[in-house]
């Protein structure tokens, strides 16, 4: 049983995990992780994350489910699930002082590709937001 600081450190990673993730619609690990994995081993620090992940990005889901595209969101599902076997497999194989140590790295240099433009914009954002930027 972990103590009550430990608790209350635990529920405010959680709770910014969460609250990142459901801004941007994802980073829940990253955020959470960054602190979790100082407090337990990855065995244990990972699925925790991985479950609270999927809880938000559930609630995500079921909040925008009259408005996405199955059709094409095929191909991400693919990926999804041809990496949560190499993933676990990792998880079993891998050092967890080596596992520590290149998570941070990885996670706080991952961005999703072509998220920006060259004037920091997201590519579909709306018109009237490039045009006010430009003005000002």
């Amino acid at each position: 049983m972990i103590g009550l600081g430990s608790f209350a450190l635990l529920s405010v990673a959680v709770f910014f995990g969460a609250f990142v993730s459901s801004l941007a619609g994802f980073a829940f690990s990253a955020v959470a992780g960054a602190v979790l994995l100082h407090m337990f081993q990855p065995l244990e620090a990972v699925p925790l994350m991985m479950a609270c992940s999927v809880l938000v990005q559930a609630a995500n889901l079921w909040a925008l489910r009259k408005s996405l595209r199955w059709r094409e969101s095929l191909t991400l599902i693919l990926g999804g699930l041809l990496g949560v076997p190499t993933a676990l497999w990792l998880l079993h194989n891998v050092d967890a002082r080596t596992f520590q140590q290149v998570f941070g790295p990885l996670g706080s240099s991952r961005r999703p590709p072509d998220a920006l433009n060259a004037e920091g914009l997201h590519p579909q954002a709306d018109c009237r937001i490039r045009t006010a930027s430009r003005r000002g």
